[in-house]
């Protein structure tokens, strides 16, 4: 099994199997002083993952995602962690694979479940050719060119009705089991004092056997919320 095991992104599957979570709910949004990244749960994620590489032996400290990919696609990984936007290469390879969501980590009281977000199409404000943009944005989210981005690259159609006509789409049926039970990204004004501080402790704690998860956790759970502080 391969996948960067510093990355919070690819490793939040896991997270809030064990019920950590990132933040809080407020009365209009995330609760960016109630960070849930070194809660019981976040610890327990932490101990699995760095024993998978260190007493067990199946996974690798030092990959990232890139070469995840390619131990994938030269044969010296059975699995790999992905997302959507790697099945353009896979498919370009020529690979017979198929796709799976992870299964409940170990003494977990959750499914797995990963990140999950849409991707939007924006018109400028500034724009000098704002009707022009509006159509073309209408076109790249309709129907017909979500089905077209699915089918080239991997792109999961966030149209219901482009779904159903892919419905026998390997990767899209794939995905679509894994959406159904991962956690919507979070939207914050300042993702940097998250990203930043949560990818340096994820590092540190699969750096070598048997860190202090706790104290690495709660030093980058704290950074964030003076980072957040109005």
């Amino acid at each position: 099994m391969a996948w960067d095991t510093r990355n919070p992104y690819m490793n939040y599957g896991l997270i809030s199997a064990y019920g950590g979570y990132v933040f809080g709910k407020g009365k209009s949004g995330p609760d960016v002083q109630d960070v849930g990244l070194a809660s019981a749960g976040a610890v327990k994620a932490a101990v699995l993952i760095n024993d998978l590489i260190y007493q067990d032996g199946v996974m690798h400290a030092a990959v990232d995602e890139g070469e995840a990919k390619r131990l994938f696609l030269t044969g010296k990984a059975a699995m790999f962690l992905a997302g959507p936007w790697d099945m353009g290469d896979l498919v370009q390879a020529g690979m017979d694979f198929g796709l799976a969501p992870l299964p409940r980590p170990p003494g977990a009281a959750r499914e797995w479940s990963p990140f999950v977000s849409v991707s939007g199409v924006y018109v400028s404000a500034d724009s000098t050719q704002k009707t022009v943009a509006a159509q073309f944005a209408r076109q790249l989210t309709g129907q017909e060119a979500q089905v077209a981005l699915a089918k080239a690259g991997g792109r999961i159609p966030a149209s219901r009705r482009a779904r159903a006509e892919l419905r026998n789409n390997p990767i899209v049926s794939g995905f679509g089991q894994v959406i159904g039970q991962g956690t919507p990204l979070p939207h914050i004004v300042n993702p940097d004092a998250l990203w930043q501080s949560w990818g340096e402790a994820m590092a540190a704690t699969v750096a070598v056997p048997r860190p202090d998860y706790s104290k690495i956790l709660s030093r980058a759970v704290d950074q964030m919320k003076s980072a957040f502080k109005p």
